[in-house]
C-alpha cells in the first residue's frame, strides 16, 4: 500500500501547505493551521483503521445520502432537494431555522447511537461525548454550535416524496420529524458530566426516523466525518460516493447536473463551478481512500464511478 505521506501530501497541496512527513504534522514542525493539521491526522487514522480492519463505524440516514441537508445557513424556512423522481423537503421552525452545515454531525451521531444501543431513546451525560466522537475541540464555541444544532434538528420537519405526490415508502409518513422529544440541559462548562440529581440529556427519536436507520442504515467512518466536520459539502459527497460505489456492479456515469441538484450546495452554484469543486473533492477523497476509482469524464458532463469498498465487511 502506498505510504500515507505520499497520499496525505495531496491534502497539503490542496491547501498550499508543504511538509516532508506525517510526523512533521503531528509534532508541529510544519506550518499548518490546527484545522488542516486535524484533517490530515483524521485521514491518516481512517486509513490505518481501514488497513487493520478496525474501522470505527458510524451511521447516517439513507434519505440524506440521496438528498443533502443545506451546506450553509438558509434565509428561507424551506429547503428542497431532488434526486431523480424523489424530492426531500425540509421546513425549519421560525425560532431556530433550518438545519445546515455541521448540524449533519448531530444526525450522524443520533443514528450511530441508535444503531449501537438498539433503542430510539438516547441518553448522554454531556456534550463532551459528542465532541469526542468527532474529535472536535471542547470549548464554548463548539458547545454553543452543538446546542443550536440540536434545536434546529429537533424542530425541523421533513417530507420525502415522489413526482406523483405519492410518498416513497422509505419514510411511510407524509411529514415527519427527526425527534419526538428532547430534553437537553445547558451548562457553560462542557466538561461537567451531570447536573445535581443525575439529570441526563435525553433524545427520543421519531418512530419514522428510527425505522429508517434500523432497516436502511448507511455506514460511514467516524474518523472521516471528524476530519471533514468543517467541510459539510465534501462530507456529503464522500458519504454518497462510498455508498454508491459499494452498490455498483459495473462502471457508471452519473450526470453532474443531477448530482448538483441532490447535494446541499447553493442553487446559485453554476455547473462549471460545481465541476471545479468536484475535481478538488476527488483529490481529498483520494487522500482518504486511495482505492477509490472515480473521475470526471473527458467531456465534463458525468462523474465516472467504479465498484469499490471503503467500509470493510463485518460479521
Amino acid at each position: 500500500m502506498e505510504r500515507a505521506d505520499g497520499i496525505l501530501r495531496r491534502i497539503a497541496d490542496e491547501h498550499d501547505v508543504r511538509f516532508d512527513s506525517i510526523e512533521q504534522v503531528q509534532d508541529g514542525s510544519c506550518v499548518m493551521s490546527k484545522r488542516k493539521s486535524k484533517r490530515v491526522e483524521c485521514f491518516e487514522l481512517a486509513r490505518q483503521q481501514r488497513a487493520s480492519g478496525q474501522q470505527n463505524i458510524g451511521y447516517t440516514s439513507r434519505p440524506f445520502i440521496s438528498c443533502g441537508l443545506p451546506v450553509r445557513r438558509c434565509k428561507d424556512a424551506r429547503f428542497t432537494r431532488r434526486n431523480g423522481q424523489f424530492k426531500l423537503e425540509i421546513t425549519g421552525s421560525q425560532e431556530f431555522g433550518l438545519p445546515f452545515g455541521q448540524d449533519r454531525l448531530v444526525v450522524i451521531w443520533l443514528a450511530t447511537e441508535a444503531v449501537r444501543r438498539h433503542t430510539r431513546l438516547i441518553g448522554f451525560r454531556s456534550a463532551a461525548e459528542i465532541l469526542d466522537a468527532f474529535e472536535l475541540p471542547k470549548d464554548g464555541k463548539s458547545y454553543g454550535r452543538l446546542v443550536a444544532a440540536f434545536q434546529r434538528i429537533s424542530t425541523a420537519q421533513m417530507s420525502f416524496s415522489s413526482d406523483g405526490s405519492t410518498m416513497h415508502p422509505v419514510w411511510g409518513f407524509e411529514r415527519v420529524t427527526f425527534v419526538d422529544k428532547a430534553r437537553i440541559w445547558y451548562a457553560r462548562d462542557v466538561h461537567q458530566l451531570t447536573l445535581p440529581g443525575g439529570f441526563e440529556n435525553r433524545i427520543l427519536l421519531s418512530s419514522s426516523f428510527w425505522d429508517e436507520i434500523t432497516h436502511h442504515k448507511i455506514p460511514l467512518e467516524l474518523a472521516v466525518a471528524g476530519g471533514l466536520s468543517d467541510s459539510p459539502a465534501i462530507l456529503d459527497f464522500y458519504c454518497w460516493i462510498v455508498w454508491r460505489a459499494n452498490g455498483l456492479k459495473k462502471q457508471t456515469g452519473v450526470p453532474l447536473h443531477s448530482l448538483k441538484e441532490q447535494l446541499g450546495i447553493s442553487d446559485k452554484t453554476s455547473l462549471r463551478q460545481f465541476r471545479y469543486q468536484v475535481r478538488k473533492w476527488l483529490k481529498t477523497i483520494e487522500a482518504i481512500w486511495p482505492e477509490c476509482r472515480a473521475s470526471i469524464m473527458t467531456d465534463g458532463t458525468k462523474l465516472l464511478l467504479h465498484h469499490g469498498k471503503a467500509i470493510q465487511d463485518r460479521a
